[in-house]
């Protein structure tokens, strides 16, 4: 979801600027077929598979998947790396955990309502949470996984969170389960089933027998190649793991595995997407029924049933379920107290008009019965307190827009009539499906003083963060209390009787914002701002709360050293804003690049903080420095298409600007193959460098030395032709000569994308998606610091004139270390 575009009314822009929901993968699943991927009318700019491109596509590059394993081999590697020799006898540093924790998405100090962030009726938030288990007989306990910000556990009720998966292999978690039967085992299952484009990729299924203390992986090296999208357990000894590689199933507790779900085969990896696997209740546990549903249609999607535990299945098409050509991502809900109930979120893969919703399906009978819609998106949307009804004039589309992205059910336990559905918002029945009501809001903000367009109050009635991903319920003195994830974090709400008012915030102590870029004014009191995915540019200030001081996906930042209130951010494909008075308002001074990446990079030049380059398509140069419009920027140089600019470094007269083109991983699908490169003006004039030594692999960063413009450290993403062919070996490469010919420094350096590098009294530093990293004088890498969780380190600087290193993560905030 996102916020603080203009105009706020344009959805048809909102949809694609929602980088959380931009069509993704995650681990080895197949590249979509490009005939069937989307595109709006808005033209190529809000191409909603932006995202993937640019944070998938850099990733696996020169290929068109990331290797199945390549990752996990790469923390293998990182966490035999140790501390710097040199530093043996000295303490080792420890990483900050600076938070956000949580983000304040309606601070009014920074209410700006064009282009800041609106009062729109939830203050704090965190990350996205993918997933949610509630222990049994313990209403206050309650385990979430976060979107590569791990397993979070808390103990009384979500008041406090503590982090208890960080040794995993993977921090993206995709599903939980609690054993009913022994309620101090907790599954957790990696990789993100949102499909969203930075869902990261999984390692493997894992089981604590000991309420999160620790785990242990199970399943062997199956689900390596893996997202898993649901856990089922029955009778303790009995699961069933829905994968994007087919259904499996385990009578032992998990210690023999059996496939009994993938009619895709080999020939159709497409077909074996099952999203979500149900035990029939009051069967013993004899009727499973499973659904196939790549979310951009397959002939293999549809309804599975079987009456034999999950051993074998048959496709069914029973009476009122929806068309199989038309099924996509299927999520379900059952009640334990009636065994004939189940209900149904399809989601339909060959959509017409503006939901991609085919409805809210009912059986009292099981899957072989009779089938009910009880909803679609027209019943949520003739809902006065949507706030997507039409009504409201703030929205051009319907609720389910995301339906394969965000969708989840569940059916009160204490009631097989009161069910809950998550879209972009949350809808409740009381009454079996009879009717509806929305619960929580997708945002109350008013665009102006009056109805229509005005909802409720936003502080008298607040709602939850949209865009929802799991529920959970709990029984506290035999009612229900709903918990609730989204793109926002986690709320809860006690029964029975559940309304938009009722919400408790539980984000005060999360902290898995995922962060792009960050950026840091002077010491002694550094300010940084930080773009973030789906909750906007955050600034800190010294508390761990910070403000969300700008709506829209967060993109690239920079902020002038001496004037903390001078700052520059972007939303998606290099729409560029300044703010001169530290974020209570915002200018747009977008230079109008014909073709940029999704998250763009521009630069502040360290040596004058008038002198500001930004690079698409393009190289765009303004020197008005905090008086910049979009009428101030030069053309220095243009690459060309089908060239995007993918790295930045600007010191004085001297630019580096790194780029792809084809870029994307669908691209490779034709005859021209990814190709990247390195155009400079050092020297005096435009040119391509001829980059010999450097593999063709997608750039991340470049730094230049700080007294010398010929010499340069460049980073690539992706993995090494030990896993790709064509790919070449090493992640961090040295020039001297201005980039004529490049240097392997990788040494002993994780083979994993290498993001970003910054220099500090000659010290070389570098960001990786398994941690950050320290050159050392023998020339090998060592940790820099402790306590920082293996996490996606995207970006990387330092206080000017301090002492401090700080790391954007993709799913854990910003931290910092202190440097000697």
């Amino acid at each position: 979801m996102t916020r603080g575009l203009k105009p706020y009314a344009s959805v048809a822009v909102l949809i694609v600027a929602m980088a959380a929901c931009t069509r993704g993968r995650a681990g080895d699943e197949p590249v979509p077929r490009a005939a069937e991927r989307e595109t709006t009318s808005e033209g190529a700019h809000d191409d909603p598979r932006a995202l993937d491109e640019w944070f998938y596509g850099q990733r696996s590059a020169p290929a068109s998947r990331v290797p199945a394993g390549a990752r996990v081999a790469a923390l293998h590697e990182a966490r035999a790396i140790t501390t710097d020799p040199g530093l043996a006898r000295l303490a080792v540093a420890s990483w900050t955990n600076l938070g956000p924790q949580p983000i304040d998405t309606s601070d009014a100090t920074y209410d700006d309502p064009s282009l800041g962030t609106p009062v729109n009726g939830f203050h704090a938030v965190s990350g996205r949470v993918l997933a949610l288990a509630a222990k049994p007989g313990a209403p206050n306990t309650v385990y979430a996984g976060a979107a590569m910000g791990g397993v979070w556990k808390t103990t009384d009720g979500g008041a406090h969170w503590s982090p208890i998966g960080d040794q995993l292999p993977s921090l993206a978690i995709g599903a939980l389960a609690v054993d009913p039967a022994a309620p101090q085992t907790l599954y957790v299952g990696t990789g993100e089933p949102s499909r969203s484009g930075d869902s990261y990729f999984g390692a493997g299924l894992f089981r604590s027998i000991d309420g999160g203390a620790t785990f242990t992986k199970i399943g062997g090296a199956r689900f390596d190649k893996a997202t898993i999208y649901r856990i089922r357990v029955f009778g303790s000894t009995r699961l069933l793991v829905a994968t994007n590689r087919g259904l499996y199933r385990s009578t032992d507790g998990g210690i023999a595995w059996q496939r009994v779900l993938a009619p895709g085969g080999t020939a159709d990896p497409y077909g074996n997407f099952v999203t979500d696997v149900v035990i029939v209740p009051k069967s013993s546990g004899s009727n499973v029924i499973a659904a196939v549903g790549w979310d951009q249609g397959d002939p293999n999607n549809g309804l599975y049933s079987s009456t034999n535990g999950g051993l074998t299945f048959t496709k069914i098409a029973p009476s009122g379920y929806p068309l199989q050509g038309d099924l996509g991502r299927t999520s379900f809900a059952v009640s334990a107290s009636t065994g004939g109930l189940i209900y149904a979120v399809i989601q339909d893969a060959t959509p017409v008009g503006s939901s991609s919703l085919a409805g809210i399906y009912k059986t009292t009978t099981g899957a072989n019965g009779t089938w009910t819609m009880v909803a679609d998106a027209s019943t949520f949307a003739s809902d006065p307190n949507s706030a997507l009804s039409p009504a409201k004039g703030l929205n051009d589309y319907l609720p389910g827009v995301q339906a394969w992205y965000n969708q989840t059910i569940e059916i009160d336990p204490t009631d097989p009539n009161d069910v809950v559905v998550g879209l972009e918002e949350i809808y409740n029945t009381a009454d079996g499906g009879a009717t509806w009501h929305t619960i929580g809001r997708y945002w109350n903000w008013c665009s102006s003083s009056a109805p229509p367009n005005c909802l409720l109050d936003p502080d008298l009635h607040p709602t939850t963060h949209p865009d929802q991903h799991a529920f959970a319920f709990a029984k506290v003195g035999g009612n229900p209390k709903l918990f609730v994830g989204n793109d926002g974090g986690i709320w809860s709400q006690q029964g029975p009787g559940f309304d938009n008012d009722g919400w408790v915030d539980l984000n005060a102590t999360l902290s898995i914002t995922q962060a792009y870029y960050a950026s840091v004014s002077s010491a002694p009191n550094p300010v940084i701002y930080a773009g973030t995915q789906d909750n906007g540019d955050v600034k800190y200030t010294g508390s761990a709360s910070w403000p969300e001081v700008k709506g829209g996906d967060g993109g690239d930042s920079a902020v002038e050293p001496a004037n903390p209130d001078h700052a520059y951010a972007e939303t998606p494909f290099l729409d560029m804003y300044k703010t001169a008075d530290g974020g209570q308002t915002w200018t747009w001074i977008a230079p109008g690049d014909a073709d940029p990446r999704f998250v763009a990079p521009f630069d502040l030049d360290p040596a004058n903080k008038d002198h500001l380059v930004a690079l698409g398509r393009s190289v765009w140069e303004s020197t008005s420095g905090i008086s910049t419009t979009s009428g101030s920027w030069t053309q220095l140089y243009d690459m060309g298409s089908p060239r995007q600019g993918t790295a930045l470094a600007v010191k004085g007269s001297t630019i580096y600007a790194g780029w792809c083109g084809p870029c994307n991983p669908d691209t490779l699908l034709s005859d021209t193959p990814f190709a990247s490169g390195i155009v400079s003006n050092q020297g005096g004039t435009w040119h391509e460098a001829p980059a010999t030594g450097l593999p063709n692999r997608y750039v991340t960063s470049i730094t230049m030395a700080p007294t010398d413009p010929t010499h340069i450290y460049v980073t690539l993403s992706g993995f090494s032709r030990r896993w790709i062919p064509t790919a070449g070996n090493g992640h961090v490469f040295e020039s001297t000569d201005s980039g004529a010919t490049f240097a392997d420094i990788s040494a002993n350096l994780p083979d994993a994308p290498a993001n970003d590098t910054v220099l500090y009294k000659g010290k070389l530093f570098v960001a990786t998606d398994v941690g950050v990293f320290k050159r050392t004088t023998l020339g090998t890498w060592a940790s820099p610091g402790a306590g920082m969780p293996k996490v996606s380190v995207l970006d990387l600087a330092t206080v000017p004139g301090g002492t401090t290193l700080v790391a954007a993560t993709h799913g854990r905030g910003i931290w910092t270390l202190p440097l000697a």
